[in-house]
């Protein structure tokens, strides 16, 4: 019998999650070479703010749940493409009668694909999280029209500001999270769910502060004037995959999110070939800059009923 690569809990079995299981997630997703966001180690450790998060093997797939901090809803999902169509059975009927749900979400499109009768299954993408990728070497080159206003912001933020990209370190911790609160100070009149969400994206920068040690992160800025205006958490994930984890700016400084953007694709575009900037979360503006940017492709999420 071939051993088991999930070196957890057998479903309905589950175990808390925590940094013991930084391996056992890791390996996983070099196995499927999954790029992914939401089952990168980092990105489930700093999620997790409320300890609510736990892991299981389901005919070797990931399953995990987690109580959302936000909205105050159970989510159940999988990673995975082993069969599928008796996983996914398996896993609504068990969100159904012990968690209190009929469906289950972000499920990554390498799962749906291995469905054998996907007929069976009520399949919604779910655009709201859906990953943004996008290829480095057009980001590093920006080349035709499609990039023709990129290349012109960039070049505004350069002739303006002369900023300077650099790597970044723990002594730095303290300019980034005086950027993060000047960042969410500036949002206003928001409602109670968006203001949980910021929240819940300070405290997850909070804990990847606290665990650098533990973490693989790296993290680059640009200064103007000395002063930091910008910073990104970073990853080096499978399918030559940079995750950006956190990406803030300051406000008023014109080319900004353009020129770091561009400097980041620049620094890894010797060693990588994607960009995943993950989600929009639905948010207007989020989508509108992502998609300027001009992704690639999505990496494809779904919500799956019965």
């Amino acid at each position: 019998m071939r051993e088991s690569r999930l070196k957890i809990p057998h479903f309905p079995q589950f175990e808390p999650f925590g940094l013991t299981c930084q391996s056992t997630i890791s390996g996983f997703n070099n196995y499927l070479n999954s790029n992914y966001s939401d089952f990168v180690f980092t990105s489930l450790f700093t999620l997790d703010n409320n300890n609510s998060l736990k892991i299981s093997n389901l005919n070797e797939n990931l399953v995990v749940v987690f109580d959302d901090s936000v909205s105050g809803e159970t989510l159940l999902s999988i990673l995975g493409k082993n069969c599928m169509d008796q996983s996914l059975n398996a896993l609504l009927e068990y969100a159904g009668t012990s968690l209190k749900i009929n469906y289950l979400t972000f499920v990554p499109e390498l799962a749906i694909k291995a469905l054998e009768s996907p007929e069976r299954f009520r399949v919604k993408l779910n655009r709201d999280n859906c990953d943004y990728l996008y290829k480095i070497a057009h980001q590093a080159d920006l080349l035709g029209a499609d990039f023709a206003n990129l290349r012109r912001k960039r070049n505004l933020c350069q002739r303006l500001y002369s900023p300077k990209f650099m790597k970044l370190s723990k002594t730095n911790f303290d300019d980034c999270w005086r950027l993060q609160e000047e960042w969410r100070r500036s949002k206003v009149n928001l409602e109670k769910e968006s203001i949980l969400s910021l929240q819940r994206e300070a405290d997850g920068l909070e804990k990847a502060f606290l665990f650098w040690d533990q973490l693989n992160l790296t993290m680059f800025g640009i200064a103007i004037d000395r002063q930091l205006k910008a910073f990104a958490l970073l990853e080096e994930i499978p399918k030559k995959t940079l995750l950006i984890h956190h990406f803030k700016t300051a406000r008023g400084i014109k080319g900004l999110g353009e020129f770091f953007f561009w400097s980041l694709a620049q620094e890894f575009r010797s060693k990588l070939e994607f960009i995943n900037f993950e989600q929009d979360l639905g948010s207007a503006g989020l989508r509108k800059f992502k998609k300027y940017l001009h992704p690639c492709c999505l990496l494809r999420k779904y919500v799956v009923g019965t």
